[in-house]
């Protein structure tokens, strides 16, 4: 038990200053301009992924999200990107997306992700980052938003087939220059085959810093499927 204790303690230790500093900044940003807006949303999805050797991958993603209590169509949208493992704990992914909005104009978003991913000694957690930057606009404007979103999920491994995991998000507009929204989620994964997996997970998202601040909670359902390679002979 001893050994144990001295074991978490010296992890924690490591994980702490990372959680510690996106917190600080969640609540540090916390000011919010007016009553807030709830809504409950449900994203729905599905996922094609396909390695084209063992450095780059290919995905395509079809997504459906309701707002309204789930009841009204918010957004659809179409996803395409490229994904490239720089070495054994870091990727890199470039990401385009078209969104369908029935009742506004349609959008445009192309995003640049960097991973980091590391397993926590010998335990089954796994600690992973994501910093993306975002930027895109809704056609014919003429302003562009472009926004910066750092991600931190601490993953764990209950069996082969479930995987649970918690995180926190912070979006900082580079646009106006301050942060102005954070998502705190937990989810889980379920290997359902060798090549099919099914996520569930919910997010809570607060905006602030901003006139009329939306809250969202938010669940989310989704499948990807990954496309079996073809060994060269």
């Amino acid at each position: 038990m001893l050994m144990y204790n001295s074991w978490m303690a010296s992890k924690c230790q490591k994980i702490s200053p990372l959680l510690i500093a996106l917190c600080a900044l969640i609540v540090l940003n916390q000011p919010v301009y007016g009553q807030a807006t709830t809504d409950k949303e449900l994203w729905t999805g599905a996922t094609i992924k396909y390695d084209l050797n063992d450095k780059w991958r290919l995905e395509l993603e079809e997504e459906g999200r309701f707002d309204q209590d789930f009841s009204n169509l918010k957004t659809m949208f179409t996803e395409v990107g490229a994904r490239r493992t720089l070495g054994k704990r870091w990727t890199i992914k470039a990401n385009y997306r078209f969104s369908y909005r029935p009742t506004e104009e349609n959008k445009g978003r192309f995003n640049l992700d960097l991973g980091y991913d590391r397993d926590l000694g010998s335990s089954p957690f796994t600690l992973d980052y994501r910093l993306r930057t975002q930027t895109g606009k809704t056609f014919g404007a003429t302003n562009r938003k472009t926004e910066i979103r750092n991600r931190l999920q601490l993953k764990t491994k209950i069996t082969k087939y479930v995987k649970p995991y918690v995180g926190a998000e912070l979006l900082y507009s580079a646009s106006k220059l301050e942060f102005r929204q954070y998502r705190l989620t937990g989810g889980v994964e379920f290997r359902i085959t060798k090549r099919l997996d099914f996520e569930a997970f919910y997010h809570y998202q607060q905006e602030f810093n901003v006139s009329a601040p939306e809250l969202q909670h938010i669940v989310g359902l989704g499948l990807a499927y990954e496309i079996k390679r073809k060994k060269s002979k």
